[in-house]
């Protein structure tokens, strides 16, 4: 350690064999800098592009899942239009089983989702998704603590 200090003092002593000049610890400074700065940059970006697939991978992808539920539905609700002479299924309790088990692969029963359905325009929407909505709370619950 004595010796080790004694190599770094002498370093510095102005005018002595191996001293370092200003300017050259000037110039090793910024690079030390400019390096620290490329790798929090790099950092940086490769958190940015791992983040969303952790969070897609927490999520289960339940977005997807979600979205592909949903139009399902909607496409069920149009072929029992094109089936029915334009009639929409019955708005209350939607959907029944009895109405578009034959639509839906699985039927009415392999739904995880709850959806509405307008009586005058038809419009499907998705009122709730089990696994997104538990994500979704989990994620609200971790934005309050932090």
């Amino acid at each position: 350690m004595k010796r080790c200090v004694s190599k770094v003092s002498r370093q510095f002593c102005h005018g002595a064999k191996g001293s370092i000049e200003l300017g050259m610890l000037v110039e090793l400074m910024t690079q030390l800098l400019v390096g620290l700065l490329v790798l929090s940059v790099t950092l940086v970006s490769a958190a940015s592009a791992v983040i969303p697939q952790i969070a897609e991978l927490v999520s289960g992808d339940s977005g997807q899942e979600a979205a592909v539920e949903l139009q399902m539905v909607e496409v069920a609700v149009a072929a029992y239009q094109v089936d029915h002479d334009g009639d929409l299924p019955t708005v209350e309790g939607f959907p029944l089983a009895s109405e578009l088990d034959e639509y839906i692969p699985g039927g009415v029963a392999a739904l995880k989702g709850t959806y509405t359905l307008d009586g005058t325009t038809g419009e499907v929407t998705q009122t709730s998704y089990p696994e997104l909505n538990a994500f979704l709370s989990d994620f609200t619950l971790l934005d309050s603590l932090g």
